[in-house]
């Protein structure tokens, strides 16, 4: 499998690369939507509104403000659906890029290619969420919350669940991973952090890590140790694809990427793998690490 999909994503890179804008949303069929997404959601413990958001017809999606609580904080959640994704099973990408986005991006590259994606807003986030970031810490219950909320709606339970997180959203894509979910069935990242000790050690964002982790490797080594996949790595199961931006080798090394896929593959998880993609970026706005994300997503949903 592992094979035939590297194959694949060379010649998904090579396409990617004479094609620089994601493909243009298809129509649905004219079947009517028989399922009332925001109906649903409010009847389940855990959620405190849902409001629709207007999209232009073009986009065949629609998209909700979603707000959850969890532990008395309001969380906000982006939840954009193919237009037709009643008529079919659809896989769900729970997205954590840890920068904001907008509806009609998500509806672009998401619900355009057949995805349902719930986006969650980190904590402290531009007002969106309450609270306070800490990279995996108490803020990883969020993540749970949200899957938990999903997994109980009645319109979602044919659809299977892919994690998708860039930069510090792998951190709490990872730990999820590792909590062995029936439902969640691969996780694909980019700007992968999988050893936080040794990024500080390496001299990367020490300020911030101290500040947010409340200390140094060396004070505080199992807040450090807790956050860092390579320490659990044989907890994960799924495959994990890992896309990692040549252009931001600097603070997002391969050297994490690379580290984990090791210690995946000598867990047993040997279907995980690293694919280094020309390009600066930390999300999934880049053309080839948006082909890849889909095809990770189609092939093991």
């Amino acid at each position: 499998m592992k094979r035939y999909f590297l194959l694949f994503a060379l010649l998904l890179l090579c396409f990617a690369g004479c094609h620089q804008t994601p493909d243009t949303p298809q129509a649905p069929p004219e079947e009517e939507m028989t399922v009332s997404a925001p109906e649903e959601l409010t009847k389940l413990a855990g959620v405190a509104s849902v409001t629709a958001v207007e999209l232009e017809e073009s986009y065949k999606a629609l998209a909700y403000d979603v707000m959850l609580r969890v532990e008395e904080l309001n969380i906000h959640v982006q939840l954009v659906l193919p237009a037709d994704y009643v008529t079919k099973s659809c896989p769900i990408a729970l997205y954590l890029p840890d920068v904001r986005t907008d509806s009609r991006d998500l509806a672009t590259r998401f619900a355009a290619k057949g995805i349902i994606v719930a986006k969650l807003s980190s904590r402290g986030s531009n007002g969106l969420s309450e609270g306070k970031k800490d990279m995996g810490g108490e803020d990883y219950a969020d993540i749970k919350q949200l899957l938990n909320v999903l997994s109980e709606a009645d319109f979602l339970s044919a659809s299977n669940f892919v994690l998708v997180g860039a930069s510090e959203g792998t951190i709490r894509c990872l730990k999820l991973a590792a909590e062995g979910h029936p439902r969640v069935t691969a996780c694909v990242l980019t700007g992968t952090m999988s050893d936080l000790t040794a990024l500080y050690q390496a001299g990367l964002a020490q300020a911030y890590f101290k500040g947010t982790l409340g200390g140094t490797p060396e004070e505080v080594p199992e807040a450090y140790t807790s956050r860092s996949a390579v320490t659990f790595a044989d907890q994960i199961a799924v495959p994990v694809l890992m896309v990692h931006s040549k252009g931001a080798e600097a603070s997002f090394p391969i050297a994490q990427a690379h580290a984990l896929r090791d210690a995946l593959i000598a867990a047993g998880n040997d279907e995980s793998m690293v694919i280094d993609v020309d390009g600066a970026f930390t999300d999934f706005h880049n053309n080839q690490a948006l082909h890849l994300m889909w095809a990770w997503i189609q092939e093991y949903h």
